[in-house]
């Protein structure tokens, strides 16, 4: 009960000390709610307003572009020149969510080094942008920002996407000239899915997984089509005979064939750069 004037009755409740009063003082406020738009917009004023370059709040969400002019013109210089010798893929992916947000990132190599003790050239990190709605209109967007920005970026050569296809649609029509591929890291997540969902035991998917892009045997590095298909069949074969799940096998080989094989084929296979560099596209 409380006493006249709403005054607690019980002692033992009330603050003993101006910390606790300041505590149950703090509960009673209301919280202050925070612009994002009007943060970034102060952000992009101070010390690293050369890293957040654009925000955009309209009908298909919030974006948020990140980079330098030297990030961006590094992009041009690996994945824009005409040195085949020099030249990278450009690779888009949309990674983990933050809270309402998703994340962007790009990468590249760069070709004109050498990861000390390895034949490969280190990534680097490109552009970024924050997104709030994985849609078309929104990474048409970023790409023709980035065009913008540096006009070289329309003389790209080639990119890297997942399967996600608002993401290739935009960069279809951005990139008219360009090769696009696919990244064997997300074909093979999607095979690793697709033959958990059919309960195929993980030993088995293990060895299909590094049958088809271990290297440097593996399907997706047959240099012809020819090779290509001729190592498939053996790999079927091979699959068959040690399968303890045919039925599930079956399945996965139909799945495989009509929605992958075209895939690997030609986005993802060492024969689809080998041909790309014949049109003098991509080294």
């Amino acid at each position: 009960s409380k006493e006249e004037g709403e005054l607690e009755a019980n002692p033992s409740h009330l603050a003993r000390n101006k910390r606790q009063v300041l505590y149950e003082q703090s509960k009673k406020e209301i919280p202050k709610s925070i612009d994002p738009v009007f943060t970034i917009s102060q952000l992009m004023q101070g010390k690293i307003g050369h890293f957040i370059r654009e925000q955009l709040l309209d009908e298909y969400g919030y974006r948020i572009l990140l980079y330098t002019n030297e990030q961006l013109q590094d992009v041009v210089n690996m994945c824009c020149t005409d040195n085949k010798k020099f030249t990278s893929i450009f690779c888009l992916d949309v990674t983990f969510k933050l809270g309402p947000f998703f994340l962007l990132v790009t990468t590249y190599r760069n070709t004109k080094l050498i990861v000390s003790g390895k034949q490969y050239s280190p990534p680097m990190l490109g552009p970024l942008m924050i997104l709030t709605s994985k849609d078309e209109n929104t990474y048409k967007y970023f790409v023709s920002a980035l065009i913008r920005r540096n006009s070289s970026m329309t003389n790209l050569l080639a990119y890297g996407t997942d399967s996600e296809v608002a993401l290739i649609n935009a960069l279809q029509e951005n990139f008219p000239k360009s090769v696009g591929f696919l990244h064997s890291i997300h074909q093979r997540r999607n095979l690793n899915d697709y033959m958990r969902g059919k309960r195929i035991p993980m030993t088995e998917a293990e060895a299909i997984l590094n049958d088809v892009f271990g290297e440097p045997d593996g399907l997706i590095f047959q240099p012809t089509t020819e090779e290509f298909y001729e190592c498939l069949h053996i790999l079927e074969v091979c699959w068959k005979a040690r399968t303890t799940t045919s039925d599930a096998l079956e399945d996965f080989l139909i799945y495989f064939n009509r929605k992958k094989v075209p895939e690997l084929l030609h986005k993802t296979s060492l024969k689809a750069v080998l041909e790309a560099d014949r049109r003098q596209t991509i080294y």
